[in-house]
């Protein structure tokens, strides 16, 4: 007994980056379940259905923009960052040519929104809704999520993070008290966001020493060539998931929108213990390239997943009605289906991002998006032109668009024996 306690504090020791990383995401994505269950009762409640679809909607719109302003960097940059740790003048080249690329597209972005709230009709009397959601953009700049992720050193994104939603959480119950107050939702967001950015930028500069510097332009362009594959990728994959919520919107109503929101925020949630995993051992998997590691998060990830589905099975009904009240039963067959995420997520996510990409086959996780991508749109097409657009058929689209990423990724780990 004696002798397995040593082993376990030995191998614990050994693993302390690991385990001090895991704790700290473990606490933050906790914490990010926590404050749905305060927050979503209340606003679905004082806002309504209707009202609070349309903001679901404006954010799925703002999301289009939000991951071209990302540019992939959450997974270029973390592998660049984890690769160079030891460097803090290549890090601070690293960090101030990604913020500039950044920036120049949150510009460009800004100005694309503009042009559409003025030409589209859709969008018309909705502007202050688009505007103070996009705000949330600038978050994207000043909080360097990957930079943190890539050093290993978790603990101040949760830090910033819980700063930032606990300071959201007290201003919404604060100032939203009827459906009239829905553009303070955003606008609180936003302002959130924008104390987080401020905060992880001091942090930043205080503790890592790393700081805006001057960086030659052919640097900057080499950091935006090794990225653009996995922004094409981010891109190809946000164009499947957001696009499900406007077409909800467009062809079915914004009540419809809060009762496919409601099931993805569930399943979101409960795709959290699998997330941390993948934050986690991603620096790790991109060191060291332990095949023997890899397998044993993967079976552990399926084995995560198939328990928390069984249990979204048995409790789906009196979470939903926790959430969203009688108003919104109508989302418990959603999530049942939709949970079926939770199974194919927990390989192929895995198998994507912390793996292909860790093993230097970038483009195959690229391509694979990709393909996905254009399955999708044609699946949705058939939808569309066959006129059998509903929450169902497109849940259905969903989840096999999924499955073939899923195969597609499989196929080529084991073909690289990486799995």
């Amino acid at each position: 007994m004696l002798h397995c306690k040593e082993r376990l504090l030995n191998k614990i020791e050994a693993n302390k980056i690991l385990v001090s990383n895991f704790s700290y995401v473990a606490i933050l994505q906790i914490f990010n379940i926590l404050i749905p269950l305060f927050t979503y009762p209340y606003l679905i409640r004082v806002l309504s259905a209707e009202v609070y679809g349309e903001i679901v909607f404006a954010q799925s719109v703002i999301a289009f923009f939000s991951i071209v302003i990302a540019f992939g960097f959450e997974i270029s940059g973390v592998k660049n960052v984890a690769e160079n740790r030891g460097d803090v003048q290549y890090l601070r080249a690293v960090f101030s040519s990604v913020t500039y690329i950044k920036s120049i597209l949150l510009f460009c972005c800004f100005g694309i929104l503009l042009l559409l709230l003025w030409i589209v009709p859709f969008f018309k009397g909705q502007t202050l809704l688009y505007l103070f959601s996009f705000a949330f953009c600038i978050y994207d700049i000043l909080f360097p999520t990957w930079f943190f992720q890539g050093i290993e050193k978790m603990k101040y994104t949760t830090i910033v993070n819980v700063v930032v939603r606990l300071f959201f959480m007290g201003c919404m119950f604060i100032f939203i008290s009827t459906s009239s107050d829905y553009l303070l939702y955003p606008l609180l967001y936003s302002l959130g966001a924008l104390l987080g950015g401020a905060l992880s930028l001091y942090i930043l500069y205080k503790k890592e020493h790393i700081f805006f510097v001057r960086v030659p332009c052919h640097f900057v362009l080499k950091v935006l060539k090794e990225s653009f594959p996995f922004w094409v990728s981010r891109v190809s994959g946000i164009i499947s998931v957001e696009t499900n919520t406007l077409i909800i919107g467009r062809f079915l109503g914004m009540s419809e929108v809060a009762y496919y929101d409601l099931a993805k925020k569930i399943v979101n949630i409960l795709l959290i213990p699998n997330s941390v995993i993948n934050t986690t051992v991603y620096p790790r998997i991109v060191q060291t390239k332990d095949k023997q590691f890899v397998r044993k998060v993967l079976y552990l990830r399926l084995g995560v997943a198939g328990f928390i589905y069984a249990g979204l099975l048995c409790f789906s009904t009196f979470i939903v009605n926790i959430l969203g009240g009688e108003e919104m039963q109508m989302a418990v067959p959603v999530v049942n289906i939709l949970g079926l995420f939770i199974l194919l997520t927990a390989v192929d996510y895995y198998i994507g991002s912390s793996v292909l990409v860790a093993f230097n086959y970038g483009r195959v996780f690229n391509l694979s998006v990709v393909y996905s991508l254009g399955v999708y749109l044609t699946m949705i097409g058939v939808l569309i032109s066959c006129n059998v657009v509903h929450l169902y058929s497109v849940i259905g689209v969903v989840l096999l668009n999924e499955f073939f990423l899923t195969a597609y990724r499989w196929h080529y780990c084991k073909k690289y024996s990486l799995i």
